[in-house]
Order: C-alpha cells, then sequence, then structure tokens
C-alpha cells in the first residue's frame, strides 16, 4: 500500500503529460512550424529574470523569518529555501514543508514559528500570484466568466486584504497556540508590514512572468501587449498546480492549465508546447539557484551567525 500511495500520484501525473503530449502532436502543423524561431538573446533574458526571481522568493522567506525571530544566517537561508524545493516532486508536497522544518531545526529554530511562518510565506505568495492573474487580465479571457467576474475577484482580493489585519487573525493563532501549547507571538507583525510583504511578493511574481514571457519569445514571436496576460497565466497555473497537492509538483495540472490559458492567444500547438517546455526552464532555474546557493556557503558568505536582537525583527516575534 505504501508502494501504490507512491505510485499513483506519478502515474497521474504520467497520464495527465500523455494527453498533454497528444494534443501538442495533434495540434502540430505547418502554420505553427512557420512561425517558430530561435532568439538565444531572449532566452538569455528569461533565465537571467527567472533567477531573479528564485532569488527574490528565497531572501522574502529570510525577510520573513527574521521578522518572526527564526532567522539563520543568510546563507544558510537560502540553501534551506533552495534545498527544501525538491520537496514539491514528492507526491503530497508535504517534503516542502518538512525540509525546511527539518534545516531549521538543526538550527534550533522553534518549530512552531517556523511552520507559521511557511503558512504565512504560502499565503502571501499565493494572495500575489492570484491577484497578478487578475491584472493580467486572465479571468477576462476565459470562457464562461460573467462580466462582473473581474469585480468580484477585486471584492474578493480586498477581503483577504482585510483579513490579513492582526486583529482578525491574531486571535486565530493565540487560540491556536494554547491548543497546541505554542508559546505565543509577543507581539503579531502589523498590518502594513504583511501588505508591503505581499507587494514585494506580487513584484516577483511580476519578474517570473516577464522571465516565462521572453522565454516564449525565444521560440515564438509574441506582442509585447500580450505580456501581461502570459505572466497573469503562469501565475495562476502554479497556484492552481500548486493546490493540487496529490500530485507532485503539480506535474500535469500545471502545464495543462497554462496550456488552456496560452491558448487564448496562441496557436494549440505552441500553446501546449510552451507549458511543456516551461516545467523544463524552471528546474533549470531551481537546480541553478541552489548550485549558486551552495557555491555561496561554500565560500563563506552568510556563514556568520547574526545578533539575535536583530533576528528578532521589527515586528517582535520572540
Amino acid at each position: 500500500m505504501a508502494r501504490l500511495r507512491v505510485l499513483v500520484p506519478w502515474l497521474m501525473a504520467g497520464m495527465l503529460l500523455f494527453f498533454l503530449g497528444q494534443r501538442l502532436v495533434a495540434s502540430w502543423d505547418r502554420t505553427v512550424v512557420a512561425g517558430l524561431h530561435f532568439s538565444p538573446g531572449w532566452l538569455v533574458v528569461s533565465l537571467g529574470l527567472l533567477g531573479g526571481y528564485l532569488l527574490a522568493r528565497a531572501l522574502l522567506w529570510h525577510r520573513l523569518t527574521l521578522a518572526m525571530g527564526v532567522g539563520i544566517p543568510t546563507g544558510r537561508a537560502l540553501v534551506a529555501w533552495f534545498s527544501s524545493q525538491a520537496g514539491k516532486y514528492i507526491p503530497g508536497k508535504v517534503f516542502l514543508y518538512l525540509g525546511r522544518l527539518y534545516l531549521y531545526g538543526r538550527e534550533g529554530r522553534s518549530a512552531a514559528l517556523v511552520s507559521l511562518t511557511f503558512a504565512l510565506e504560502t499565503f502571501l505568495s499565493s494572495v500575489a500570484a492570484l491577484t497578478l492573474a487578475m491584472l493580467g487580465n486572465v479571468l477576462q479571457h476565459l470562457p464562461g466568466v460573467p462580466a462582473f467576474g473581474p469585480w468580484l475577484s477585486w471584492g474578493g482580493l480586498l477581503m483577504i486584504l482585510v483579513a490579513l489585519h492582526p486583529r482578525l487573525w491574531g486571535g486565530a493563532v493565540r487560540r491556536l497556540g494554547r491548543i497546541f501549547g505554542i508559546q505565543p507571538l509577543e507581539r503579531l507583525p502589523p498590518w502594513r508590514a504583511l501588505v508591503s510583504t505581499a507587494l514585494l511578493y506580487l513584484l516577483s511574481w511580476g519578474v517570473c512572468g516577464w522571465g516565462f514571457f521572453s522565454f516564449l519569445r525565444s521560440f515564438y514571436p509574441l506582442a509585447v501587449t500580450e505580456a501581461a496576460f502570459v505572466a497573469g497565466s503562469f501565475s495562476l497555473a502554479a497556484v492552481v498546480g500548486m493546490v493540487v497537492v496529490l500530485v507532485p509538483a503539480g506535474l500535469g495540472v500545471r502545464e495543462g492549465v497554462l496550456a488552456m490559458l496560452l491558448s487564448r492567444i496562441l496557436p494549440e500547438g505552441v500553446a501546449v508546447a510552451g507549458a511543456l517546455l516551461a516545467r523544463g526552464w524552471f528546474l533549470v532555474g531551481e537546480l541553478g539557484g541552489l548550485a549558486a546557493s551552495q557555491l555561496l556557503v561554500w565560500m563563506g558568505f552568510g556563514l556568520h551567525e547574526g545578533k539575535r536582537s536583530d533576528a528578532a525583527g521589527r515586528w517582535g516575534a520572540s
């Protein structure tokens, strides 16, 4: 049964990818081939932007841990974040969280606060990704979405931002802390700090989306006016892939959603090919980030222990 629980998610991912491969073969025609070209300049730009996005995500995680009082030296924090990304490819994605929990626990940091920080990171990143999707007018291109759909989405986003206020979610955190015997935070992160961090996540998703647009431009001509839609489509597909926890790293799910969205502005063959190739493009960035962070540690940068008072952060977590 244990082997079956591991095998089934990979079989599901394989079936989804096989279906996308069939669609790629069926939709590949002379029109698609005629439009293909290779531009190494755009490819280099895309990899540079992807690297910047991943570094920004790692540093934002480090910023959150410092604010919550569980920060570690920068070099080891980068290694911990990039190393934990491999956990996405294990069914259930729980090892994405457990890997970081283990690495920070080895540094003597509170497991409860690291868990809370991980939940905060996931929430803020998801809100930022969905916001970019709306800004990219993704909803307006989806069939079946009424004209007032985007307005409802903006209303939902406003409610989420209001919910970030410590007076609304702080009570729930303290109550859970009492239930699980966790020492409560002396002072919760202020609302402005949470909103500003969400805006930084939004900016990082924008860098990633522009990088993916550049990646598509490296083999197929795309108007610059479509950059916002491409960025929003990529961020929305990433969130959907993250939510579907049964499939490792959202394999097949993320590609299917991305192909469906891109097919609104691209020939189906190009949309499916771009969605499938995006997985390899992103994996190259993750592996490069992991290698660079390991090199940073090997060279001795960011390994010294900072002052504990600084690690407590402006948010006053103990």
